[in-house]
């Protein structure tokens, strides 16, 4: 398989991957999110919790996210059920007589709790941040796919078609490592001159210029030096 396409093809397939991964997460969360809070909602199971002051510095200016007890047994471990997605002033908590509404459920053994006011303000969201990644990765893999049948198909024409002398002409670069090489042959009795993808290194190039003369293959207007790469 030609390099540069091999390795076109190796980058743009695990780019295409982990973009697949990353935007199947993304929408996986928030219809699940939007599932949970909708089931939340429906169940309707609300207490007062207490509400606790976590490791952090509070001040009446400041709002701040709380830690919250529910009045039932859990079955957790540890200072506090959940914490509020909420921010609450320490006047607020004050004012709200240190407890707070919260909407609870159980899910597959698994607490699942959030505060009164985050629910009912909550919208469902669409998962474009995630349909817009996949879509990134669709590109990636008709880059990858693209590169794939062009490295095939000139595989193809290497070992199945018909052979003729090429004499080098030139090379031209294209970036930094790759050239484009002019060549010359003969195609069905008329002489043809043509120039390759930028698909050969320095190297490569300089073993052309070096024979002078190679084998070329070719179907129609299609042709390929055959080298031992």
């Amino acid at each position: 398989m030609i390099k540069k396409w091999r390795n076109r093809i190796i980058i743009y397939s695990l780019i295409a991957l982990l973009l697949i991964v990353v935007g199947s997460f993304l929408i996986n969360s928030i219809v699940s999110d939007n599932k949970q809070m909708s089931k939340l909602k429906s169940e309707h199971n609300i207490v007062a919790a207490e509400m606790l002051k976590l490791d952090m510095t509070y001040t009446d200016e400041g709002y701040f996210i709380w830690g919250y007890v529910l009045p039932i047994e859990t079955g957790r471990e540890g200072k506090f059920d959940g914490v509020t997605l909420t921010r609450y002033s320490v006047a607020q908590y004050e004012e709200m007589g240190h407890t707070i509404e919260v909407y609870y459920m159980f899910e597959n053994g698994k607490l699942i709790s959030y505060d009164k006011d985050y629910v009912e303000r909550f919208k469902p969201a669409t998962p474009s941040s995630g349909i817009l990644v996949l879509l990134f990765a669709s590109a990636f893999v008709g880059l990858a796919v693209y590169y794939a049948v062009r490295a095939l198909y000139a595989n193809y024409v290497r070992s199945h078609g018909e052979e003729s002398i090429g004499r080098f002409e030139e090379a031209t670069p294209v970036s930094t490592r790759y050239y484009k090489v002019k060549y010359s042959f003969i195609r069905d009795g008329e002489d043809v001159t043509v120039v390759s993808p930028a698909i050969y290194d320095k190297k490569d190039v300089e073993n052309l210029q070096t024979f002078g003369t190679f084998i070329v293959k070719y179907i129609g207007k299609c042709s390929v030096i055959k080298q031992n790469r």
